[in-house]
């Protein structure tokens, strides 16, 4: 590094370079001695204005015309600070301008890979080819570099792959473990290639013996058993043009193999014969399961049962794992379920069910219950009952609604009848309406209410009666109309609403109207009038020769005057008349009763008695 102050120190004092100290080049410009100055790199992204700006100023090199400095046919190589030909073919003069000259030279005029070597366009290099002649440091350096090569020192194919010299590539058996870009890397074409960017074979064979074979499923043809894939007699066989199983014995997509389950249909000689030789297995005359064991055709083995009697590792030891698998270390059924021998299944418990037969069993809600095992669904509490219980197991579990109260169906506790409404019986699932002239103002009750007297009810479900208006009264009960409330009659009134009877006008007043409402309609009698009853309709006038004050109870007679045999007050003439008070009358009417000399008159006003004589207001009579 040469030491600056400024940039005029420096050999490019262009705007190329830059003193910070010493002299540098300017970021993205590289120093070359060869033009003594700071020029940009060949790499197709630095721009320039002429080729003089670039550090290859050679005949591969060119300010292209989008101004950038690039390579012409060769590429760009950043170590040797020069554009290099390809070592496809492109031209050269010497070793060092070929872009590889390691494993690829100048052979004049080209730039070619050497022997063993095949030119890679993509990562621009010689790379060995994979049949154990070119060396390599990694497999990435090899021609097939993918899942199928390997680089052990030299540029190889995995042991279960074939080099291709045509191709120049690994070929992979088609058992689906190596990818591919097309079936030149594969081994089989024939019923197998690249499929899905794996080696493999079609639908329907498996790779065996390197070629890919028919399964014995009986849908692919053969003209040998060599053509398929199962080759073991007498179980496997080439018969009608298919490929099938033999001798009972089934076709198995798991093991890919023809089988001898153990459903009791392959014969056997011993138990190796079976498809399942375990303990849960038995061969006596045929492949079998033992007991309390059952043939899973799926799993290719006996499974036991979820009786709870049989140990286990895993759910898949155990026969039913949809409503059951292994817990606890031995086959046994999910909650709410129970294990059925008949069925060699779990089933619902009793008090539960599984709407989709799967197991998963739930107690039957409250206001259901189920009595068999096994069931779909719960069956619901009638109308008129209700359980408060889940898991119910049987109808009396549901319990009957008390009077008062209803239910519907599937109801979990019962419901108060509402105001004006009521049942009187229990397993009710509804309930009455309060007929008119009743009612009913709380609720769940038995029975409904007699509308009192002084009140009225015409329709029907209602929580209390209706008042018969002021000036109105009734005096029956259960009363259904209004045309129930009577006018007070005459003489009475009625001060407020709903009464049973009006109230009367007092002695010495009377009301001659119907359906009043206030006290003020009954009237004081007028002068000389009198009404002696309460709820007089009108005032009785005082006889002659008597007379009153407003509001009288009766009429007083005038002194010396009488009544007559015909009930007519009479002066009695030529009479002298003296005024004696009741009580000295009363014992002169003791003295003289019976004299010729006194005559005692009376009227019916106020009565007293004396002797037995109706007496009221005495009067001498001097004769």
């Amino acid at each position: 590094m040469v030491p600056c102050n400024d940039i005029s120190d420096c050999a490019d004092s262009s705007s190329s370079g830059v003193c910070s100290g010493t002299c540098k080049c300017a970021p993205g410009y590289r120093w070359t001695y060869y033009y003594n100055k700071c020029l940009l790199p060949n790499d197709g992204v630095s721009s320039c204005n002429s080729i003089d700006d670039c550090l290859d100023q050679g005949e591969h090199a060119t300010c292209d015309s989008n101004n950038k400095c690039n390579c012409k046919i060769c590429s760009w190589k950043s170590g040797d600070i020069k554009c290099c030909s390809r070592n496809d073919g492109s031209g050269c003069i010497g070793n060092t301008f070929c872009f590889d000259y390691i494993n690829g030279g100048c052979s004049l005029p080209n730039c070619v890979c050497y022997t063993n070597y095949v030119w890679d366009a993509t990562d621009i290099i010689c790379k060995g080819t994979n049949d154990l002649n070119a060396g390599c440091t990694s497999v990435m350096l090899c021609h097939d570099s993918s899942d199928r090569a390997l680089c052990n020192g030299y540029c190889t194919c995995k042991s279960d792959c074939v080099y291709d010299s045509t191709t120049m590539f690994c070929r992979a058996p088609c058992s689906g473990v190596y990818t591919c870009a097309s079936s030149d890397h594969c081994i089989a074409t024939t019923n197998g290639g690249c499929n899905s960017d794996y080696c493999s074979c079609n639908l329907g064979y498996g790779w065996k013996f390197n070629f890919c074979l028919a399964y014995n499923d009986g849908t692919k043809t053969c003209s040998s058993t060599a053509n398929c894939y199962d080759q073991t007699a007498p179980f496997a066989a080439c018969a009608s043009g298919k490929c099938i199983c033999n001798g009972g014995s089934v076709w198995s997509p798991i093991t890919h193999s023809c089988l001898r389950p153990n459903d009791g249909t392959a014969s056997c000689t011993s138990l190796s014969d079976c498809d399942d030789s375990s303990p849960a297995a038995v061969c006596i005359t045929n492949c079998n399961c033992a007991s309390r064991y059952r043939w899973s055709a799926p799993n290719l083995r006996c499974l036991a049962s979820n009786s709870g009697a049989y140990s286990c590792s895993a759910d898949i030891d155990c026969w039913d794992r949809a409503a059951g698998g292994c817990m606890g270390g031995v086959c046994t059924c999910n909650a709410h379920n129970l294990w059925v021998p008949a069925s060699f299944s779990c089933k619902c418990a009793p008090g539960s069910s599984s709407p989709t037969e799967s197991g998963n069993c739930v107690l039957c809600s409250r206001g259901s219950y189920q009595s068999e095992m096994g069931a779909t669904s719960c069956t619901a509490c009638i109308a008129g009952t209700y359980s408060s219980s889940l898991g119910s197991t049987n109808a009396a579990s549901c319990l009957p609604c008390p009077a008062g109260k209803y239910s519907s169906a599937g109801a979990s506790s019962c419901t108060d009848c509402h105001s004006g409404t009521y049942t009187a019986q229990s397993r009710s699932s509804a309930c009455i309406s309060c007929d008119p002239g009743r009612y009913q103002p709380s609720s769940g009750q038995a029975a409904c209410i007699d509308c009192p007297a002084g009140t009225y009810q015409d329709g029907s479900g209602k929580s209390s009666c209706a008042d018969c208006p002021a000036g109105t009264y009734n005096s029956l009960t259960w009363s259904t109309a209004p045309t129930y409330c009577l006018s007070c009659p005459c003489g009475t009134y009625g001060l407020s609403a709903g009464l049973s009877e009006c109230t009367k006008c007092t002695p010495g007043t009377y009301n001659p109207n119907l359906g009043m409402t206030s006290s003020s309609s009954c009237q004081s009698c007028p002068t000389n009038t009198y009404a002696a009853t309460e709820a007089s309709c009108s005032c009785t006038p005082c006889p002659q020769r008597s007379s009153s004050p407003p509001g009288a109870v009766l009429c007083s007679c005038s002194l010396g005057a009488y009544y007559d045999a015909s009930q007519s007050v009479e002066y009695c003439p030529g009479t002298v008349f003296l005024t004696i008070s009741d009580s000295l009358l009363r014992t002169l009417c003791c003295l003289l009763r019976g004299s010729s000399q006194l005559h005692i008159v009376y009227h019916r006003c106020n009565a007293d008695q004396c002797g037995g004589l109706r007496l009221q207001r005495w009067v001498l009579l001097l004769l």
